[in-house]
């Protein structure tokens, strides 16, 4: 799509100092029509269709003891937990890494007193994304990122959506291009057509006479 912003309503300061009309008025500051006719509101970047909630672990407490638990495990320094090697073959069949009650018994020897800790699915999460930077490396821990973002799920699932969308605006630029050209030959076609008749008659008289 190419959306382009109005900027009649400002002046060069604002634009130039990236004052944001919605900032200030609190509320989308333009409205703009698709091809589709779906009304996109605007002036502090594009509402999306799909609202997503921010994921991760808020607490910082809670993020760092996650951390120092999967370096010690990581460099098989827990007895009586997974080998490093047997946490690689759990990343790599997406095997559980943990019980849930054996995670919240080990993050508990890490974090802060005053941290609040339950094992969710963003301790999860962050857990694999460790193991998986200190076991495999960036890429791996990139993959098993991607792999448990809410984000990603959710641009899965709006794909025959987006295929439907995609389709029909094609359907409305094919329909529209026929008209355009059809318009063309019934109007712009038949003048052209006419000027050259109107041409060579006055071009023969012309040679005719100089004979």
């Amino acid at each position: 799509r190419s959306i382009q912003r109005d900027y009649s309503d400002i002046g060069l300061y604002e634009y130039f100092s990236g004052i944001r009309k919605a900032e200030l008025i609190d509320r989308p500051a333009y409205a703009v029509r698709t091809i589709t006719d779906r009304v996109l509101h605007g002036g502090n970047g594009i509402a999306p269709d799909v609202f997503i909630s921010p994921q991760g672990t808020s607490d910082t407490a809670v993020s760092d003891a996650i951390f120092l638990l999967a370096r010690e495990l990581a460099n098989g320094r827990i007895a009586g937990q997974p080998t490093p090697e047997e946490l690689r073959q759990s990343l790599i069949f997406g095997s559980e890494l943990l019980s849930d009650e054996n995670m919240q018994t080990l993050l508990a020897r890490y974090k802060a007193e005053s941290a609040t800790l339950s094992v969710t699915k963003d301790v999860r999460s962050e857990l694999c994304w460790y193991l998986a930077m200190a076991l495999f490396g960036t890429d791996a821990a990139a993959k098993a990122r991607i792999e448990s973002d809410v984000a990603v799920a959710a641009a899965l699932d709006a794909l025959p959506a987006a295929g439907k969308l995609y389709a029909r605006a094609a359907e409305l630029r094919s329909n529209s291009g026929s008209l355009t050209r059809r318009a063309k030959v019934e109007t712009g076609g038949i003048r052209k057509n006419r000027t050259a008749r109107q041409v060579m008659p006055m071009a023969r008289t012309s040679y005719s006479h100089k004979s």
